[in-house]
């Protein structure tokens, strides 16, 4: 059973290793909407951030608010074009560790532009 079909036939959040979902409903669309919801997002983003208390959680929220930034900045395409670049770095000779966080990243990415 496709896990994005399931979610979105039946309203279920099933998120991805490193993905979480407020965050997640803040990406969905992020590169559509104008600058002044994507900048309401963004501190929405990082006040839901500073309340996170485990370790990979807050990792993730810094992963979100970092895309979120580097749109804002570099434009609607950036999410697009950093898949790209992790999806070469994970084919590069990396640790395992480094690798799985790459993987987390690119759970993240598709979020941005769903």
């Amino acid at each position: 059973i496709n896990a994005e079909y399931m979610g979105n036939e039946i309203n279920l959040y099933i998120g991805l290793a490193g993905c979480l979902e407020k965050f997640d409903n803040l990406a969905r669309g992020f590169a559509e909407v104008d600058r002044s919801e994507q900048e309401r997002r963004l501190k929405e983003a990082e006040k839901e951030s500073a309340v996170l208390t485990d370790t990979n959680e807050k990792d993730s929220a810094s992963f979100y608010i970092l895309v979120m930034k580097k749109i804002l900045e570099k434009g609607n395409d950036y999410a697009p074009k950093e898949r790209k670049r992790l999806e070469k770095l994970l084919d590069s000779k990396i640790t395992e560790i480094k690798k799985l966080h790459i993987k987390k990243k690119l759970n993240i990415l598709p979020s941005f532009y769903t």
